[in-house]
Parts: structure tokens; sequence; C-alpha cells
């Protein structure tokens, strides 16, 4: 692969990550608007044209491992597992920082 063809795959990957998060924010708005709704009608299944929504709420139990090592380290260090890494590692493109220097 040359590398204008190199520089164009970098390009469209970036512009796609950018196209994913507003796509992601805009779901969420979508979301807000209609967990509102049920809000409103204090229902948690409603019934859209074909569509069944259903929304519960939950709470998640998680322990804290910041305050676990700070107060009993040597639990928290019987304890460590690591994991292995990913097959495929994540890929991130930056642009060169932004410089107002004319060359």
């Amino acid at each position: 692969m040359s590398i204008i063809d190199l520089t164009a795959k970098v390009r469209e990957f970036k512009e796609l990550q950018i196209f994913i998060k507003q796509m992601e924010e805009e779901a969420e708005a979508a979301k807000a608007v209609i967990t509102a709704e049920m809000a409103a009608r204090q229902t948690d299944t409603l019934n859209v044209d074909v569509f069944t929504v259903k929304y519960t709420a939950y709470l998640s139990s998680r322990v804290d491992t910041t305050a676990l090592k700070k107060d009993l380290p040597d639990v928290a260090a019987r304890y460590k597992t690591l994991w292995p890494q990913s097959p495929q590692p994540g890929l991130s493109a930056s642009p060169p920082p932004f410089s107002l220097t004319r060359r």
C-alpha cells in the first residue's frame, strides 16, 4: 500500500470515528427522550408501532479497588489477576500537533 493510499485510509478511519461518536450522541439523546416519556407515563414498558420498549433502572454493585488497595493492600495483592491482551490491539490515529508557525 502506498503512502497516499495509507494516508487516505487513516483519514477515512478518523472520519468514521467522528461519525460513530456523533451517532452515539444522537442515540443517547433519543434514548433520553424515550425514557423521559416513559417516566412521564409512569411505565417501564411502552408499545409503539411494532416495537415494545422496556426500560429498567438497576443498581450495580462493584468493589472499590482503589479503596481496597489503600486499606488492605495485602488482600488486594492476593486477588490481583492479569488478563491476557486482546489479539487485536486498539488502533488510534492522531493528527500532528497544531502549530501556527509558518515554514
